[in-house]
């Protein structure tokens, strides 16, 4: 009996040859090439991505300072915290000084009440020379008694930017003082007017301004100047010999000192307005509306008559003023 043989079969072109011990073979130096580099780029992403986050953390304490704390997964976690320094660190910081400075304070306006001096008998009524309160213009008081020498300079004589006449203290550096000489000033108020023009004027800062008009039937400056005068040594000196000269004249007719004060300029900012005697109720009004105009205080005096006062305290409340009565006892 005949024994058939077997023919292997041609191999299959493009196949791998047979391998007498596996039945895989191992894979190409290509294949192993290409599953380290995808290996490699899986590793280089994940290693990026930690050394951001490290970036990250890090940069954000330096920045902000302390790190994100104890709450970096909660709902705060994507805020950033503001650093607050006190006023002590920061000029640690920037190696300088801190200075504050507080708001200015606008200056207040000064009032000055004349004092009110008991009468010898005791009483302080409007009859006797007293005040009462007369709406915007404060405390209108009675100043002292010429017969006890006349009142004290209470801004130490009209220094310190004020002056005082018959006790009546003014702020301010440009003074007028319009006197009445009429008929009715007789040598003892002469004299009591006579003594308190040397002592206001002598009071008077070098820097102060004043002007001196008398009136009567006629007005006029008097002194070396027609018009502002410097409170100098020696205007001062040539103010005694034009002082001592007032003598009594004609009637009282006090507008046109008003005049000749409000025609100068500057204005002067205070007045005193002293008068013996009475006038009309048209020269009270006519003062007033020179006031609306030129706005200086009137600080009014009575010297020994009261026959004048309800028109003097009229003055004196519109002009924002004081009123003062001052006795006249030998």
């Amino acid at each position: 009996m005949t024994t058939a043989t077997t023919q292997p079969r041609p191999p299959t072109p493009g196949a791998q040859p047979a391998n007498d011990r596996d039945d895989v073979l191992p894979p190409t130096l290509l294949r192993l090439l290409l599953a380290w580099i995808a290996r490699g780029t899986v590793v280089a992403l994940l290693l990026s991505l930690l050394l951001h986050v490290a970036g990250w953390q890090i940069a954000r304490y330096i920045l902000v300072g302390g790190g994100g704390g104890g709450g970096a997964g909660g709902a705060d976690a994507g805020m950033i915290e503001m650093a607050v320094l006190s006023e002590g660190e920061l000029a640690a910081i920037a190696g300088a000084e801190i200075e504050l400075s507080t708001p200015a304070v606008p200056d207040a306006m000064v009032s000055v009440d004349t004092p009110m001096v008991p009468m010898p008998d005791g009483g302080m009524g409007e009859d006797d020379g007293g005040g009462s309160a007369m709406g915007d213009v404060g405390d209108i008081g009675g100043a002292g008694e010429i017969s006890s020498g006349g009142a004290g300079m209470g801004l130490g004589g009209g220094g310190g930017g004020g002056a005082s006449f018959f006790g009546v203290e003014a702020i301010g550096n440009r003074f007028a003082y319009i006197v009445d000489v009429s008929a009715s000033m007789d040598e003892f108020r002469m004299n009591a007017l006579r003594r308190e023009l040397h002592k206001s004027v002598e009071g008077l800062l070098e820097t102060s301004q004043f002007m001196i008009v008398k009136y009567s039937t006629n007005s006029g400056i008097i002194g070396p100047v027609n018009g502002w005068q410097e409170a100098s040594p020696n205007v001062k000196r040539q103010m005694k010999t034009a002082i001592d000269a007032l003598v009594p004249e004609d009637n009282t007719l006090p507008v046109p000192g008003f005049t000749i004060v409000f025609a100068h300029r500057p204005r002067p900012d205070a007045i005193y307005f002293m008068t013996d005697g009475d006038f009309s109720d048209d020269d009270a009004e006519a003062i007033i509306a020179m006031y609306r105009t030129y706005k200086s205080p009137v600080h009014c005096i009575c010297l020994g008559f009261q026959g004048g006062e309800p028109r003097m305290k009229k003055i004196a409340r519109a002009t924002k003023g004081t009123y003062t009565f001052v006795r006249a006892d030998r």
